[in-house]
């Protein structure tokens, strides 16, 4: 049997089109012949959505009106086009301004330049993308072969092979200029004496550029995939057993694909005079950039996964209410992860102690590292049948994980180690006690309770500290005192400060712990008659050492508590101090969520068809965290907490889908719950007055948007023309609901709504055919 799929998809509002094919084919049968073989391949492409497509998303200065009085929010870069400078010496800035608003009175013809006091902003949002491009395809081939009565020889192997291109903002960087230079003499010192500064006091000038003519920053992700197993199960009188081999690797490659320029190409473009960061924007400007565009190998890395599994079951004992059964087994894995950055990622180190580039607007600073972990479990699972109708399930698992071993580490100076131990070994015992109870057809009783163990990652562990661009917007220094080693790093205007991430290799007590959790469901499933089913489930889960990092928003607004996330660093490109948040994993004191989930089907059947219900849902009933820092418990329902996220009180989704002979048509209801969206304050720059006229007016505190429910509907229609044959056409968000109103600066770089929280593709269409033959 051949079995085929195809599908193709398409919003109503531009991008996003979307086409997937899929083909399998099965050969043999074990019984007769001995053998089977199973032949599959897939293949997807969905295209890029621009933020610009989208009327909600299409620009980061958005009018609004709140409890009576009109805003902007005004969600902007400094670094921009045309460039702002700034003229600094070592106890303050002198001077904030723009040379061609100064010379011209306007921020030149870029669409995405406004006016901000005596400098101009770039509207960066306005150039991003929504959905970003990819393509997959896939190669699956399974396999069993009969060995005599009791024994199979089994395999399979997948091959993937996957490529995205991501796209956002053209290059955003702070770059110092040099006096005597081209720029300065032609952008500073015509404009020193209506500034009131004297060019004796000028230590340090940065000029803060958008460079527009090298197009949006581009990367490229390929990834290729293979999945391997071979194993052996057969049966020893009334115990059935397996053993198998597993093998996992994922290989990724990074490359520049556009927007980023090499450094030092672009300033000898400067220097000779054949392109100037001022006057972008014609087309002899972008091909003069052209050849400093960055193309080529960034980085690539590597994970495996190498497991070998024993596991049996089969009858134990004669219960009261039938045959109890025990499974049980054992594993042992390999971990592995690599990464090897090219010197322009890793930029001037020890390790290139002769390069002087880097990408200009993408990080630096990636260090090369090679990592491997061994890890084992035991596990045993009794089902015990103490009465017909009711049963008793225990099941126990020992979980221990090695400390993380990493072959490629060196210091400060550029020495290897041979082999450093990073982060902590760690076992656990977990357990898990269920029952269910169906005292008559109609109704079925079950309850669980467990606990549960998570060992951190080797990326949580191992990654090396590295640049990660910038924080996600313009924030009030918060070292407030000059005394305070950290104050260096300060700027006088709201600033993009610096960002670095990596894993927490600190080990033995320092170490990060594994998460642990106790949890526990109670529910029931009633079918009062044929046509009527209803599921309701009570369930708690808490995890204590949760694996987290502490938000960007949390650190700046509570600084003193999260003081040990902030270091100064050195400006690559400025060559000055900056402070420097590091977003590095750590263990939180807990996490807790308690809810209801529920579930129900109503059959009706009429002349005309079949009319089948389904109403499900989760209503929260208590969720709270505490990242552990000392501000105790806080909870995110019906809110954007600290901890950047939303916990949506009620989410529910009703269906109604009715059957008439070959067609099936199904209507769908779906509901999120409104929330508080992010709160700001006027030193962050981001919510401004909207004066009567329309213009941008002071910046003001903000107590956060009511952002609404989110409701939307979807149809879809099937065919069924045969058992072989059948076609389905449908439309997503029927009513092309607008996405809500967010005012978020946090969880991406969308702007206008919460991509998390709502679908921002709009009303899409889709078809799809299914056939066998």
């Amino acid at each position: 049997v051949t079995y085929c799929y195809l599908s193709a998809s398409k919003p109503q509002h531009g991008g996003g089109a979307e086409q997937k094919f899929s083909i399998s084919k099965g050969f043999g049968d074990l019984e007769t012949q001995g053998f089977n073989v199973l032949l599959g391949a897939s293949a997807e492409k969905s295209s890029k959505i621009l933020a610009s497509q989208r009327e909600f998303s299409k620009t980061g200065v958005l009018p609004f009106s709140n409890g009576g009085k009109d805003y902007y929010f005004w969600q902007l870069s400094a670094n921009a086009n045309p460039p702002n400078i700034t003229l600094d010496n070592d106890d303050e800035t002198l001077a904030f301004y723009n040379p061609v608003l100064l010379r011209d009175g306007n921020c030149g013809t870029d669409p995405g330049s406004f006016l901000q006091g005596s400098t101009c902003r770039f509207d960066y949002a306005s150039t991003v993308q929504a959905q970003p491009e990819a393509e997959r395809k896939n190669l699956f081939v399974s396999g069993q072969l009969k060995l005599g009565t009791n024994f199979r020889l089994f395999g399979e192997a997948l091959f993937s092979d996957i490529k995205m291109s991501a796209a956002f903002a053209p290059p955003a960087q702070p770059l110092a200029m040099q006096k005597g230079s081209t720029l300065y003499n032609r952008y500073v010192t015509p404009f020193l004496g209506s500034l009131g500064v004297n060019d004796a006091d000028v230590l340090y000038t940065t000029y803060y550029m958008r460079v527009r003519d090298a197009g949006l920053r581009t990367d490229e992700y390929k990834t290729e995939g293979q999945h391997l197993v071979v194993g052996l199960d057969g049966s020893f009188g009334d115990f059935e057993g397996t053993a198998s081999y597993t093998h996992s690797a994922n290989t990724i490659e990074t490359r520049f694909a556009g927007g980023y320029t090499s450094y030092n190409k672009m300033n000898e473009l400067i220097d000779s005079g054949a392109w100037d960061p001022f006057a972008q924007g014609t087309a002899e400007s972008q091909a003069a950039l052209a050849p400093a565009i960055l193309t080529g190998l960034s980085d690539t890395t590597k994970s495996t996964l190498d497991v070998l599994s024993v596991r049996g079951s089969g009858p134990l004992f004669n219960a009261p209410g039938g045959k109890a059964y025990l499974g049980f087994g054992a594993d042992a894995t390999r971990q592995g992860y690599t990464s090897q950055p090219t010197a322009m990622s890793q930029g001037a180190n020890a390790l290139n102690p002769d390069f002087d580039d880097f990408p200009v607007g993408a990080s630096q600073g990636a260090l090369p590292f090679d990592t491997t972990r061994n890890s084992s479990g035991l596990f045993a699972e009794l089902q015990v049948p103490l009465m017909k109708g009711f049963e008793v399930t225990g099941s126990m698992r020992y979980d221990a994980y090695g400390a993380a071993k990493n072959s490629a580490v060196f210091d400060a100076n550029g020495k290897f180690s041979p082999e450093v131990t990073q982060g902590a070994s760690a076992s656990k015992a977990t357990y898990k006690l269920s029952a269910r109870f169906q005292p008559m057809p109609e109704l079925l009783m079950r309850g669980s309770v467990g606990t549960g163990f998570r060992a951190p990652t080797l990326n949580d562990i191992t990654s090396p500290l590295k640049e990660a661009g910038v924080i996600g917007v313009q924030r009030a220094c918060p070292v407030t005192d000059v005394n305070d080693t950290l104050y260096v790093g300060c700027r006088s205007e709201p600033y993009q400060y610096k960002a670095q991430t990596g894993g927490n290799a600190l080990t033995g007590d320092d170490a990060l712990k594994p998460e642990t959790s106790d949890q526990w469901t109670l529910g029931f499933r009633l079918e009062p008659m044929a046509n009527l089913s209803v599921g309701l489930d009570f369930w708690s889960v808490k995890i204590k050492n949760a694996i987290t990092s502490v938000p960007e928003d949390a650190a700046f607004d509570n600084f003193e508590t999260y003081r040990s996330l902030f270091v100064v660093t050195t400006d690559t490109a400025t060559q000055r101090p900056i402070l420097t948040f590091n977003q590095v994993p750590v263990n939180s004191a807990v996490l807790r969520a308690q809810g209801l989930d529920w579930d129900m089907q109503l059959r009706s059947k009429f002349s005309f068809g079949t009319l089948t219900t389904q109403f499900a849902g989760t209503y929260l009933m208590d969720s709270y965290f505490d990242l552990g820092f000392g501000n105790g418990r806080e909870s995110s329902i019906g809110k954007l907490g600290s901890d950047d996220q939303v916990a949506f009180r009620i989410l529910a989704r009703l269906a109604g889908s009715l059957k008439t002979g070959p067609f099936t048509n199904t209507l769908t209801w779906n509901y999120k719950p409104g929330y508080k969206d992010q709160t700001y304050s006027a030193d962050d720059g981001t919510v401004r007055l909207r004066n009567p006229d329309g213009t941008p007016g002071d910046f003001v505190d903000f107590e956060g948007l009511d952002v609404p429910s989110y409701q939307t509907f979807d149809w879809q229609g099937r065919y069924d023309h045969s058992k072989t044959l059948g076609f389905t056409a449908g439309i997503k968000n029927l009513f092309d609901k607008t996405p809500p109103l967010s005012l978020k600066t946090v969880g991406g770089n969308m702007v206008g709504y919460d991509p998390r929280y709502a679908d921002g593709r709009g009303r899409t269409f889709y078809l799809e055919a299914s056939f066998k033959f």
